[in-house]
């Protein structure tokens, strides 16, 4: 007869492993719901984006100023392509302003920096170089120490390895100036480098997924919309009211969006306009920018878990919230069910009610998450649904072991301690134009 108190610990792993077996479960049960309302929203949601972005702009003589904001630390790779890619903007010189915010850089970043905004001061526009000797607050302290300077009335944001379109502004400024009450205006992610590897392959259709599949429609069902941190413009009243950008949260695009939209604001995400960026092309770039996120979202849901069910907002959109926030869950839960799985297994302790689940999840979540993997690539990339079936198990594996490993490393590091930039390599650029 074993001892009570092994009888007690075999009975808690027990109930763990029920736990994060709901959680896995739930995870494949948000992304079914997640594909059902894409299909059934995105009709209606994008007759509505056309509509929006058909407006005509007032004259240049009444546009408004726009202050463009790239927060850089050690992005020697890349800032002379975003700063003259900002610079190239079609709208008037004379109400651009371009704003580099430097964060203490160890490389040629100042430098180069200097060189591409001489460029752009050479045409006349309004361009320059905040320099900071502290990194204090990262990018939320480097974009709030930037937004200080200005009295611009909008602000748009691009992390330096970001390459906007030259209508950029055009397209998505008519959404802004027509509707007061919008926040901000986020365009889609594109990829420089998605075909580089299989896992830039991965990563762009997980990133695509998201976009598309989870992101878009909450938008058209007029829930919480999330700023991605770069390649948008925001309405700097909003930001204002809200408090200005956080560096506590960690995740500062996140949390700056759910608080301006808890006091009213709204967000727009566009899937007609895209931005191309840089995809980490290793590893081990990749799983550190993946626990980035991941710290970064868990502590704006413990943030703003009950002032999100303490709002005014309708309660599907506070469902959807707490759902997309908590998505960071999974990999903690898949690898809890695995740990506590094998113990059950090895000591024979498993029941009906854990097999079934088991077999739910193992069910659900692939199959839900590679019919989203290939409905984004479908609706954004106009792919063959046949040959993504394979491409997306591949992106599936991809993001179950960055998940998993992102919550290992999470909990090796311990507390939040600093942000770690990911590193950019300029890919598409020859380098002597870097």
């Amino acid at each position: 007869m074993m001892h009570p108190l092994i009888v007690a610990l075999l009975d808690l792993n027990h109930a763990i492993l029920i736990v994060s077996l709901a959680l896995v479960l739930e995870f494949g049960a948000y992304l079914l719901w997640a594909l059902i309302r894409h299909v059934r929203l995105r009709e209606s949601g994008m007759a509505r984006e056309r509509e929006q972005l058909g407006r005509s702009l007032p004259p240049d003589g009444m546009l408004p100023d726009i202050m463009v904001q790239i927060p850089c630390y050690n992005e020697q790779a890349v800032v002379r392509r975003i700063v003259a890619a900002v610079a190239a903007l079609d709208w008037p010189l004379d109400r651009l302003h371009i704003q580099v915010i430097n964060d203490d850089s160890t490389d040629d970043t100042p430098l180069l920096a200097e060189e591409a905004l001489a460029a752009a001061r050479a045409r006349g526009i309004d361009a320059g170089m905040l320099k900071r000797t502290k990194r204090r607050g990262y990018k939320a302290g480097a974009l709030q120490a930037g937004l200080e300077l200005s009295t611009a009335e909008y602000v748009a944001v691009f992390d330096a390895d970001f390459v906007p379109p030259v209508d950029f502004l055009r397209r998505c400024m008519p959404p802004l100036i027509y509707e007061p009450r919008l926040a901000f205006v986020g365009a889609r992610w594109d990829h420089i480098n998605g075909d580089a590897n299989a896992l830039t392959a991965a990563q762009q259709r997980i990133k695509d997924c998201d976009f598309a599949v989870v992101q878009l429609p909450d938008c058209w069902a007029g829930n919480v919309v999330y700023f991605d941190g770069t390649c948008g413009v925001w309405r700097r009243r909003a930001i204002d009211e809200a408090g200005g950008w956080r560096p506590e949260a960690f995740s500062e695009d996140t949390d700056l969006s759910l608080r301006v939209q808890l006091l009213g604001w709204r967000g727009l995400r566009l899937a007609s306009v895209a931005v191309p960026g840089e995809l980490p092309e290793s590893m081990g770039a990749w799983l550190k920018q993946q626990a980035n996120w991941s710290k970064g979202t868990g502590r704006v849901l413990r943030l703003h878990l009950f002032g999100i069910w303490r709002s005014a907002l309708p309660f599907r959109s506070k469902l959807a919230a707490t759902l997309w926030l908590g998505t960071d869950l999974f990999g903690p839960a898949l690898l809890i069910a695995v740990i506590t799985g094998a113990i059950d297994l090895l000591l024979s302790q498993t029941t009906p009610l854990t097999i079934g689940m088991a077999a739910a999840a193992a069910a659900l979540v692939p199959l839900a998450g590679g019919a989203a993997l290939v409905m984004g690539q479908c609706f954004l990339r106009q792919a063959d649904p046949r040959e993504e079936v394979v491409r997306s198990l591949t992106a599936i594996v991809a993001y179950a072991y960055s998940q998993v490993w992102s919550a290992v490393r999470i909990r090796l590091e311990g507390p939040l301690k600093e942000k770690v930039a990911t590193p950019k390599t300029g890919v598409g650029i020859a380098p002597g134009n870097r």
